[in-house]
């Protein structure tokens, strides 16, 4: 009897994504490319984010927050696991490296106004 018979909770995996990944560190030419083709999303949501924020972020630091992600998931790569696609664990590297962009130049833009008061 499978687990989805006895009432267990299966998670979803994403084998082909894990496979690939692993592939990646190792040189696999083929694998490199289609992974850097699957992040060009990357930039397209970042856009998106950007307009729901109002246009908070200029174009050159999107542009340096694409290279950010990109740079970010690079590193991390392996510690991808495979419980969601790569597109939304990138997804969420991309959120957390926006929201981080956010706050920082919120405190730079506090720290400057500080110091024209003084």
């Amino acid at each position: 009897m499978n687990a989805a018979k006895r009432g267990m909770i299966m998670r979803p995996t994403h084998d082909n994504d894990l496979e690939l990944v692993g592939l990646v560190p190792s040189g696999h030419t083929p694998s490199t490319e289609t992974l850097l083709k699957r992040l060009r999303f990357v930039r397209r949501f970042l856009h998106a984010r950007n307009a729901h924020l109002g246009h908070a972020v200029d174009p050159h630091d999107l542009e340096d927050l694409e290279q950010e992600v990109l740079l970010q998931t690079w590193t991390q790569l392996h510690q991808y696991r495979g419980r969601a696609s790569i597109e939304s664990w990138v997804g969420r590297i991309t959120l957390l490296t926006l929201s981080s962009w956010c706050r920082r130049r919120r405190w730079y833009q506090l720290v400057e106004m500080h110091r024209l008061d003084h």
